[in-house]
Parts: C-alpha cells; sequence; structure tokens
C-alpha cells in the first residue's frame, strides 16, 4: 500500500475515534500533506447520523508551514496534527 492511501486511513480513524474534526499527516517533510476534514455543522459534530469527510493530499497550506516552521525551530519532527471542536 501506498504511505499516502495509509495516512488516509490512520487519519479518518482519528477523525471517527478521538472526536477531532480535522487531522493532518505530513509525508516526506515539508513536500506533502495528507488532511481529513470531518464535515460540521454550525460548529459541532452532529452525534447521529452520518459522517462525511473531505480528504486532501497536496502541498501544505500556509497554517501547516508554520507549524512546520516552529517545529523545525525546536528541533522536533511534526508527523500528525489534529484540531477538536470546542467543549461546550
Amino acid at each position: 500500500m501506498d504511505k499516502r492511501s495509509t495516512a488516509c486511513a490512520e487519519l479518518v480513524e482519528r477523525l471517527i475515534v478521538d472526536g477531532a474534526y480535522k487531522s493532518t499527516k505530513f509525508i516526506y517533510g515539508e513536500n506533502l500533506t495528507v488532511k481529513a476534514t470531518r464535515k460540521r455543522y454550525n460548529k459541532k459534530i452532529l452525534k447521529n447520523g452520518s459522517i462525511e469527510i473531505i480528504i486532501t493530499i497536496g502541498k501544505p497550506n500556509y497554517e501547516e508551514r508554520e507549524a512546520l516552521k516552529k517545529a523545525k525551530k525546536e528541533n522536533t519532527i511534526l508527523t500528525f496534527r489534529s484540531k477538536f471542536p470546542k467543549a461546550g
């Protein structure tokens, strides 16, 4: 299996099991990202009903490039990033 397809499976699992609404995996250092984003309604994840997930494969966007620069300054390796909805 390709690294991109295994990354897609991991990201979808993170969205469904962990409750995140957006998850990103960085592949090949700074060149490629795989993103999975869950469809939200009024900034909330619906508990019952269907799940819509959008998968994007490509170059990192501005926010992801900034996170990579910050991680590079701190000498850490950035592999995953997840965003969770606000509690309440």
